[in-house]
């Protein structure tokens, strides 16, 4: 009778142990998020603050802040409705476009051939089907061509590539 209330003596023990084990494991790893949340331990994440002026890196030299990705000026075109080709002629797509440009001179060159965009933006659509319109992989070929071909056009007033890219704020195929 005494082995039997030892052994149950050591089962409580036992079990209390293991309670208290997972207790403690789980206070850490609540405290080590409190302390990554606040700052405190440092993950070793990119810093996206730019270094403070007068900064230096292990050598001495000063450090050089990251290049910035440049975006160009936005250029837009109201909505356009085109005809697609279709046997019977019935099929509309209306879209509208908004690109950027490559630089801020390029605005001016826009606005001046504007009536020329448009043209060159009406003949690639209007050889384009339904099938060839619906679609998100078709849209991004859409402005894929559509962004090359404007570049080449362009390409002798703009003295290089006008547009970088192009969304499509409204498109509707009916």
């Amino acid at each position: 009778m005494a082995e039997e209330e030892d052994i149950e003596e050591e089962k409580g023990k036992s079990g209390n142990g293991m309670i208290m084990a997972m207790l403690g494991v789980n206070m850490l790893a609540i405290i080590i998020v409190a302390l990554v949340a606040t700052g405190i331990i440092k993950t070793g994440g990119s810093n996206t603050a730019p270094p403070p002026p007068g900064a230096m890196d292990g050598t001495g030299a000063p450090v050089q802040a990251a290049p910035t990705t440049a975006v160009g000026p936005p250029w837009s075109i109201e909505d356009m409705i085109v005809n697609l080709r279709v046997p019977d002629g019935n099929k509309y797509l209306k879209v509208s476009f908004e690109f950027e440009l490559t630089s801020e001179e390029m605005v001016t060159i826009a606005d001046t051939r504007k009536a020329t965009v448009k043209a060159r933006i009406n003949n690639f659509l209007s050889d384009l089907t339904v099938d060839e319109t619906v679609g998100s992989q078709n849209r991004q070929f859409i402005a894929e061509r559509l962004l090359a071909r404007l570049n080449n056009d362009m390409e002798r007033y703009a003295n290089g590539p006008m547009f970088r890219s192009v969304v499509f704020p409204v498109f509707l195929v009916q």
